[in-house]
Order: C-alpha cells, then structure tokens, then sequence
C-alpha cells in the first residue's frame, strides 16, 4: 500500500515512518487527509473524486462542517453518496494508524 499524506504533518512524522509513502495523490492506494488549508481541501475532493480510499483526520472536529455539508448535499439529492461511502472519518490518530497497518500489505 502506498500512502499519499495530505495536511498539516509536523506533529505526526515518525508515526508515518514505517508507511510507504506516495509522492502525489495518483500514485496512492490509500489518501491520509490531516487538518489543513485550501491545498489539503483540494487534496481531500480530488481523492474523492479518483476513488481513493480516503481516511479523514477530524482532530478537534476541524471537518465537521465539511462533512455535514456533504451529508446535506447527500439529503437533497445533489450527492448520490453518503460521505461514509467514500470516506472514513477518525477522531483519534491511534485508530488511523491501526487502519494504516492493517491495510499495510495490500
């Protein structure tokens, strides 16, 4: 499994150091979005979009708007997904990493 990692990482690096790591979102099998800014936001809607499997970071509830908008745009029909069809949203690292290291080989 290759991890693209996308976000505000300086607080996370040695946890990511046992990961292989992917130099752009098409080369992953597996996209990491972390709280950050419009570029990360970017990142997060074209893994979406590419249908990679995407894991969302929403430490201290930094997605929840975001999310609730998807799920609204889901509600009036716009979306045809439910934001937990294309993405899995954590609020602990400890989970992610475990979700990282039991799709590590794949």
């Amino acid at each position: 499994m290759k991890l693209f990692i996308s976000g505000y990482i300086n607080n996370f690096p040695e946890k990511f150091n046992d990961f292989e790591l992917a130099d752009n979102i098409s080369e992953a099998n597996m996209v990491l979005i972390l709280p950050g800014g419009v570029g990360t936001m970017h990142d997060l809607f074209k893994s979406v979009n590419d249908g990679k499997r995407v894991i969302v970071y929403n430490k201290d509830f930094f997605y929840t708007p975001i999310i609730k908008k998807l799920f609204e745009l889901y509600e009036e029909g716009i979306e045809l997904r439910r934001p937990s069809e294309y993405m899995e949203i954590e609020s602990e690292m400890d989970e992610i990493i475990k979700k990282l290291e039991d799709n590590k080989y794949e």
